[in-house]
């Protein structure tokens, strides 16, 4: 089963590592979490803290566990992110979007090659599929930020268990 926290550290390790994002890395902030997607507050107050120009925002994760009407159990979660950039000097909002879908394609590529290798929970089987992955064109926000968000899905089996340890009537 995938947890908030490690699908937090996994996306944040993603951002670490990308050329363009670098976050952490000579105390660069490329990385932030939306807690509240509804709040525009913590959008502006992540742009207002980061300190590179190529910006990634993880919106809390939602999604949906199902039986499959038998005993092969999945958990189905929802990860939307935004890649964004600062409008700067010289560069048109287009250009600045076609950066953007870009550093997209490359993140879903390494989601993909890292699921196919488990990497993306270490030793878990996490299936990521790039089909019809939706996205669309956001900004200005926070009054020079442009880009895109994009919607993509994990799907990790499970089993349900009923402990003894848990239920004081077994």
């Amino acid at each position: 089963m995938v947890t908030e926290d490690k699908y937090i550290e996994y996306v944040k390790k993603l951002a670490s590592a990308h050329i363009d994002l670098q976050h952490g890395v000579n105390g660069v902030s490329s990385f932030f979490e939306i807690e509240d997607e509804e709040s525009f507050g913590s959008f502006d107050d992540a742009l207002r803290n980061a300190t590179a120009r190529t910006v990634m925002l993880l919106v809390a994760a939602e999604g949906e566990l199902d039986d499959n009407g038998c005993d092969n159990h999945t958990q189905e979660m929802d990860c939307q992110f935004y890649i964004l950039q600062k409008k700067r000097t010289g560069v048109t909002i287009p250009q600045i979007r076609s950066a953007c879908i870009v550093i997209i394609k490359e993140i879903l590529g390494r989601m993909k090659s890292d699921a196919r290798k488990n990497k993306i929970i270490e030793g878990k089987n996490i299936t990521f599929l790039i089909s019809k992955v939706p996205y669309r064109k956001v900004g200005p926000m926070n009054i020079d930020w442009y880009g895109y968000t994009v919607m993509v899905q994990f799907t990790c089996p499970f089993g349900y268990t009923v402990d003894s340890g848990t239920w004081t009537d077994i």
